[in-house]
C-alpha cells in the first residue's frame, strides 16, 4: 500500500515537473507569453481569417445564384410571351403551321439548353470549378444571343 502511494506520488511529481519544464522552455523561447500560447493564438487568427474569407465567398455565391435564378425566370417569362406571339401569328395566318412548329421547337430547345446550362453552372460554382464555371458562363451568353435572335425572328414574323 505504501509502495503504491509512493509510486503515485513520484508519478505526480514527475508529471508536474515535466509540465513545469515545458512551461519554462516556452518562456525561454518566447519571452513573456508562452510559445504554445503564441502558436495557439496564431492558429486562432488564421482560422478567423479563413472563416471570414469563406463567409465572403458564400455571400458571393448566394448573390450569383440569385442572379442566375432571376435570369432563369426572365428567360421563362420571355419564352412564354414568345410562344403566345407565335400562336397569335399562327391563328392570324401570318405564319404557316409548319413554320410555327419549327420556331416553337427551336425556342423550346434553346430555352431547355439555357436551363440545363444554368444548372450546370450552379453545380460547377458549388464545386469550386472556375474553369467549368467560365465555360458555362460563355455558353449561357451564346444561348442568350440565340434566344434574342429567335425573339427578333418571331417579332418580325408576327407583324
Amino acid at each position: 500500500m505504501i509502495r503504491t502511494l509512493l509510486v503515485a506520488a513520484i508519478a505526480l511529481s514527475v508529471a508536474g515537473c515535466s509540465t513545469y519544464q515545458r512551461e519554462k522552455a516556452d518562456l525561454t523561447m518566447g519571452g513573456g507569453q508562452s510559445y504554445r500560447q503564441q502558436q495557439a493564438q496564431e492558429r486562432l487568427d488564421e482560422a478567423r481569417a479563413k472563416n471570414t474569407s469563406m463567409r465572403e465567398e458564400e455571400e458571393m455565391a448566394r448573390t450569383e445564384l440569385a442572379d442566375v435564378q432571376a435570369k432563369l425566370k426572365e428567360v421563362q417569362r420571355d419564352a412564354a410571351a414568345q410562344q403566345k406571339t407565335l400562336l397569335a401569328a399562327r391563328k392570324s395566318s401570318k405564319i404557316t403551321a409548319a413554320r410555327h412548329d419549327q420556331l416553337s421547337r427551336k425556342l423550346d430547345d434553346t430555352t431547355s439548353d439555357y436551363y440545363a446550362t444554368a444548372l450546370e453552372l450552379q453545380s460547377a460554382e458549388a464545386a469550386g470549378s472556375t474553369a467549368t464555371s467560365a465555360k458555362k458562363k460563355r455558353e449561357l451568353a451564346e444561348l442568350e444571343k440565340e434566344l434574342k435572335k429567335i425573339d427578333a425572328e418571331i417579332s418580325i414574323l408576327a407583324k
